[in-house]
């Protein structure tokens, strides 16, 4: 369990953007807030000050959508400058050519093969799979100045590679219980609401919600297909929606969401509070990702350390005693003091 649980935090290095302090700042800050609630061992009060809503800790629901939702409205309010110009489109002008067909084969299947294999291994984020894609078909091209012109392999292979990364992250959530991003952090904590912890046993305890996920990943892609092609008119005239309207529909969609969570206006004020701070990270280039992963994984991995450490009697040592879990630690200390020297690198320069 403690595997399982207490290695996704060295993925945060690879959420932390280009300043690794404001990173473990962000995560810190994350770890901070996941204390309140009722501790899991004694099942007593912990850091709730009187307030009965904190008995059972800060909803990451809210929390997450603060963040996210609330926090990029705002930070969009201020880019009200910004025009998008559309141009018209019809239902066959979906369909590719068959010179762009035999153009972007080989590049969806590189990017297939790229997404899925960056996909298995936690803390890569959806933008390396697109830029390692666009950096292979580049430097496949006969012809590299087509790229950045409108190249269909550019387009083909980084697009591929993203999709599939989408569908390879679940991997590692599923038989390991580690989110590959934020996006599936939210998923694994949407799974604990409802009783399920993703894992090994996960398989042989609900086989039936597993396989009912997998299958809808096919069909999930199907209807993806019916319903593009025929209305990408539509979804493109949805740009032309007024910002005024369009952000009144996320302020109340945020809103009801926080509340039905747990009948709570409490939540309703965690979400605004959340969203004044998604906002003010967004203006200070601080990393919303890392304090959204310890949220959300900050209470297991407690859990998970202090049921280890109450079977070994409090020796530190049984974190070192399989060769798995002393290889993955082994791997965080590598990954830290990398990143720590491509930071510093070009301050050298």
């Amino acid at each position: 369990l403690l595997d399982a649980q207490g290695n996704p935090f060295k993925v945060l290095i690879a959420f932390s953007g280009d300043s690794l302090l404001l990173g473990v700042m962000s995560a810190l800050l994350g770890l901070a807030l996941a204390l309140p609630g009722t501790d899991f061992v004694e099942g007593t009060p912990r850091l709730t000050f009187g307030i009965p809503e904190l008995a059972d800790g800060i909803g990451f629901v809210p929390v997450i959508m603060g963040l996210y939702g609330i926090g990029e409205v705002l930070a969009s309010l201020e880019r009200r400058d910004e025009k998008v110009e559309l141009q018209a489109s019809r239902w066959r002008s979906g369909w590719l050519a068959r010179a762009d067909l035999r153009a972007s084969a080989m590049p969806i299947l590189r990017g297939s093969l790229i997404g899925t294999f960056l996909g298995l291994i936690p803390g890569i984020g959806t933008i390396l799979p697109t830029i390692a894609a666009y950096a292979t078909e580049k430097g496949l091209a006969r012809d590299p100045s087509r790229f950045g012109r409108g190249a269909i392999e550019g387009v083909a292979g980084p697009e591929t590679a993203n999709n599939a990364y989408a569908s390879g992250a679940l991997v590692p959530l599923f038989t390991l219980g580690i989110p590959a991003s934020p996006t599936i952090a939210v998923l694994l904590g949407a799974f604990m609401m409802n009783g399920l912890t993703p894992g090994p046993f996960l398989f042989k305890e609900k086989p039936d919600f597993v396989w009912g996920v997998i299958a809808s990943l096919y069909i999930g892609n199907l209807i993806l297909v019916v319903l593009n092609l025929p209305l990408v008119g539509l979804w493109v005239k949805l740009l032309r929606t007024p910002r005024a309207i369009l952000f009144g529909l996320v302020l109340a969609f945020t809103t009801l969401g926080a509340f039905v969570t747990s009948n709570s206006v409490f939540d309703i004020g965690v979400l605004l509070a959340f969203g004044i701070i998604g906002y003010l990270f967004s203006k200070m280039a601080i990393p919303i990702a890392p304090m959204a992963f310890t949220i959300i994984l900050g209470p297991l991995t407690e859990n998970a350390l202090r049921q280890a450490l109450s079977m070994s009697g409090g020796e530190l040592a049984v974190l070192t005693r399989g060769w798995l879990s002393t290889g993955l630690l082994a791997l965080a200390a590598v990954v830290l003091v990398w990143s720590i020297a491509a930071a510093l690198r070009p301050a050298r320069r």
